[in-house]
């Protein structure tokens, strides 16, 4: 992670990742697995 000027700006990107780390996983573990021919079904990840 950056550097954040502030408090808040870190809070804020805390924030972001937080939210959006279930997309993140997702992918990652799509990739990972695709790269070595298997197929895995990942849950119905629902906001």
């Amino acid at each position: 992670m950056q550097r954040a000027p502030n408090t808040f700006h870190l809070h804020k990107e805390i924030l972001r990742r937080l939210t959006h780390l279930h997309q993140y996983d997702v992918l990652r573990c799509d990739r990972s697995t695709s790269c070595h021919g298997l197929e895995i079904r990942v849950p119905f990840l629902d906001k």
